[in-house]
């Protein structure tokens, strides 16, 4: 019987916002940005890569890959816009592609200028569920 691993983990973001200064881009995209850099220490050797996933309410998802190296997953997430309510989700994958574990943060809120800290745990992702049936317009009294 496979024993099942529980990596409780503290994720630092960090947290480096991009001046909106740039003279060619639209009127539209204004909005202050940031890059979360993070990094995961005692991940199982069983994985082998890893991404995070930033998204929030009425944001498009933002995504980067993570990479491991030993037992340390690391990367950076850019152009994540400032606000509130915030959720990092991270899905770490075998050497297949297979997402074996999985964690999503608590919410958390992306300031100019500041770190912030994130606790996550990521649980093992196993099994599989085949479900069959029938629609029937009977019914059964």
């Amino acid at each position: 019987m496979k024993k099942l691993f529980y990596l409780s983990l503290s994720v630092l973001i960090i947290i480096s916002f991009l001046s909106c200064g740039n003279k060619e881009e639209s009127k539209t995209d204004t909005q202050q940005k940031g890059s979360i850099s993070l990094s995961i220490s005692n991940a199982p050797a069983s994985i082998s890569t890893a991404i995070g996933y930033v998204y929030a309410t009425g944001m498009d998802t933002v995504s980067g890959s993570l990479t491991k190296s030993g037992s340390t997953i690391t990367g950076t997430i850019s152009g994540v816009p400032a606000g509130t309510n915030r959720y990092l989700r991270v899905d770490a994958k075998d050497s297949t592609g297979t997402v074996i574990y999985r964690g999503t943060s608590s919410s958390f809120t992306i300031t100019e200028n500041q770190a912030t800290t994130v606790s996550i745990t990521l649980y093992p992702v196993t099994g599989s569920v085949i479900v069959n049936g029938t629609v029937s317009d009977s019914y059964i009294l």
